[in-house]
This record gives structure tokens, C-alpha cells and sequence, in this order.
């Protein structure tokens, strides 16, 4: 009797990415065999997005989400079921060139700097490593991703803004769009909720609000929260 295929952890497909073609680039670029790249930024910058968009047009990807991972142990049984095999194993380890993408690992810095890392790290594998800080590797190479550009912004905000509410009648170079830009700080997560406001009320009613500080974004704020327990006393 054949052995049970293990299956594959994936991402979920990403609508297509707005304004980030130079980050794209540049993030491709550092990712070579052996190394190890952490994407930095707040939450809601994006980082997830980018690491999808980045690994999409390949099939050698292991994906591993490790938000619900609360220690190294779930970290570790998390990976070894995305990379089909125990960490043990050294051999298969040495000789797995897909590239390996952690995912949301802020909160498992330091397991995965002191274990989990100088297990994974091997000269054909490269790692990618979506974070909200440095996980303070020597080996690691820091990305830092910020918000979009207004212009990007403005149209990420249009676009959402049509895929729930498709008849809605929005210039997305208007004084109220752009101004609802600024109050979110051009943030894709941020600027999304945002969106789904338009289904209430306008752009221009919606931008008000968040000027006078009356539309709170519930998911944005209890995101923002976490990150802020997430930081040691000296950050």
C-alpha cells in the first residue's frame, strides 16, 4: 500500500498588487540560495500580500502561517508538516531547494533565532521570514515595507471600494479619497476597511468622519493593539 501524500500548505490567491513593483524587484533580488530575508514593516503595511505575490508564479514554495503558533513547538510541527518531513531529517533538509516563507513570526522571534532557524537555514534554501521586527539573526537581511505612495493608495482605496459597491460613482483623485488616504496613513489593510464604509456612506462623508475621528476601524485598531504588546520595553 502507497503512503499518503502529504499535502502542500499554501497561500490563498491575492487580488493583483498596487504600487509595489519596485519592492517586488528588490525583494527578489535579495532572495538567492542560502539566505535569510526578514520583510519588516507595521501591520497592515502589506507584508503578507508582498510575500504571496512574490512566491505566485512558482510552485517550489513552502508556506507556513505561524500567527496561531503560541511556541516553538507549534512553530515547529507547523513547518514540518508544510515541508513534508521532520527537521530530523537532515539529509532531506540539505537537499530541499523550495523556498521556505514564515509567515506573520514576529511573536516566535526569539525560538526561531535560537532553534528553529539553524535547523531550517541551509545553503540551497532561501527563507523569507514576514515580521513586524527584526528577528535579530546573523545571518538575517532586513526588508523594510511601508505605506503606499498616495497615488497607489488612492487607487488601492478605488478598487475596494468598487468590490463592494460596484455602481458606486468615486473619482479616485478626489480631494475626499486622498484625504481619506492620509487618515489611514496609506496602509492596504487599513485602507480596505475603509472601503467597505462606502456601502453606508460616501467618500466624502466617510473622509469627514475620519477627520473628526467618529469612524473608528475596529479591525486596524486591534491589530495596531497587538503590535503594540508585541514590543520589548527598549522599542
Amino acid at each position: 500500500m502507497s503512503a499518503t501524500p502529504t499535502p502542500t500548505i499554501s497561500a490563498p490567491p491575492e487580488p493583483a498588487l498596487i504600487g509595489r513593483a519596485r519592492e517586488l524587484r528588490a525583494l527578489a533580488e535579495l532572495l538567492q540560495p542560502g539566505a535569510l530575508v526578514t520583510l519588516v514593516g507595521p501591520p497592515g503595511v502589506g507584508k503578507s500580500a508582498l510575500a504571496r505575490h512574490l512566491t505566485a508564479p512558482t510552485a517550489e514554495v513552502i508556506w507556513c502561517d505561524l500567527s496561531v503558533c503560541e511556541h516553538a513547538l507549534d512553530a515547529q510541527a507547523t513547518i514540518e508538516r508544510a515541508l513534508g518531513y521532520a527537521l530530523s531529517a537532515g539529509d532531506r533538509l540539505a537537499q530541499d531547494h523550495r523556498l521556505l516563507v514564515l509567515d506573520d513570526a514576529e511573536h516566535l522571534a526569539e525560538p526561531l533565532r535560537a532553534t528553529l532557524l539553524p535547523r531550517l537555514l541551509t545553503p540551497a534554501r532561501p527563507t523569507l521570514v514576514t515580521s513586524r521586527r527584526r528577528l535579530e539573526h546573523h545571518q538575517e537581511r532586513c526588508f523594510e515595507l511601508g505605506p503606499l505612495a498616495e497615488d497607489a493608495a488612492t487607487r488601492l482605496f478605488a478598487r475596494a471600494a468598487r468590490a463592494v459597491r460596484a455602481n458606486i460613482d468615486l473619482d479616485a483623485s478626489s480631494d475626499a479619497v486622498r484625504a481619506i488616504v492620509r487618515q489611514v496613513d496609506a496602509l492596504p489593510l487599513a485602507l480596505r476597511l475603509a472601503a467597505s464604509r462606502v456601502v453606508v456612506m460616501s467618500a466624502p462623508q466617510l473622509a469627514a468622519r475620519l477627520v473628526a475621528g467618529r469612524e473608528v476601524l475596529t479591525a486596524l485598531d486591534g491589530v495596531i493593539a497587538l503590535s503594540w504588546r508585541l514590543l520589548r520595553p527598549w522599542e
